[in-house]
């Protein structure tokens, strides 16, 4: 799911990718969360294989798919494609607190 908005309490709408394990099970899968401020659809520098290639994240997502996990990437409030405006570390903290409440509600997420 590509542009997928999640709500936050006061109605900002932060811009997500979410992939999923290609399989036609009902059980719940573990998730891989990279909230950033840098672009969620861009390479990501740290991301590399063993001979130090870059790849991209959607290469990354699928490898993690494999293994069955969900992954998600999200644009930090203020950034990209996420609505509102940027917060001090703090207030990014309570609201990974809030959005990671709502993500276990949801069906097919394991939540440890």
């Amino acid at each position: 799911m590509k542009n997928y908005r999640i709500e936050m309490r006061d109605g900002i709408m932060l811009s997500t990718d979410i992939y999923f394990p290609q399989t036609q099970s009902t059980a719940s899968f573990p998730v891989i969360i990279e909230r950033t401020p840098y672009d969620k659809t861009a390479p990501s520098r740290s991301e590399k294989t063993v001979s130090g290639q870059q790849i991209t994240r959607q290469e990354m997502a699928k490898y993690f798919n494999k293994h069955g996990f969900i992954v998600v990437y999200q644009d930090c409030r203020g950034r990209y494609e996420s609505e509102g405006s940027s917060q001090n570390i703090l207030m990014k903290l309570k609201m990974v607190l809030i959005h990671y409440n709502g993500l276990w509600n949801n069906p097919g997420v394991m939540a440890k």
